[in-house]
């Protein structure tokens, strides 16, 4: 994955996935800030988000 003027880079892997499957993911931007992205979890175990950004989506939308 390529954007301009970014570097990604895949950290960590294994957990509860096979090894092909990054735990953390670094994006670097063109002045060298880097923000970490880690999957959702509890109690040590990935979290499907999708649930959690559907109520999110349900709040914004009043209902």
């Amino acid at each position: 994955m390529r954007f301009e003027g970014y570097q990604i880079e895949t950290k960590e892997h294994a957990g509860e996935y096979p090894d092909t499957m990054p735990q953390v993911i670094e994006v670097t931007d063109a002045e060298g800030r880097k923000a970490a992205y880690v999957p959702l979890s509890s109690d040590g175990k990935v979290v499907d988000s999708s649930a959690v950004v559907k109520k999110l989506k349900e709040r914004e939308e009043g209902r």
